[in-house]
């Protein structure tokens, strides 16, 4: 079986890539939160806030468990010949 090897260059522009991405998706969740703050006038509403950020942390968390299980993928499969 031959493995995918990825190169010192490859892992760095992959390791950018990721934090780019992340970086991008943390934007959103910031803009996001600053509307619902925003919008918040009772003091109910900060658990509202509270359930959002934890939805919003569950699903980066998520795609970085894909990210991880994708590479692995890639690292451990052979080249599919058609």
């Amino acid at each position: 079986m031959s493995e995918l090897r990825w190169t010192k260059a490859e892992k760095i522009v992959a390791k950018r890539v990721f934090e780019k991405c992340y970086e991008r998706e943390c934007e959103v969740v910031l803009t996001k939160l600053k509307e619902r703050i925003a919008a918040a006038d009772k003091p109910s509403d900060i658990w509202l806030i509270h359930d959002f950020l934890a939805e919003e942390l569950k699903k980066i968390e998520d795609m970085d468990l894909l990210s991880k299980f994708t590479t692995f993928l890639l690292m451990r499969s052979s080249v599919v010949k058609w």
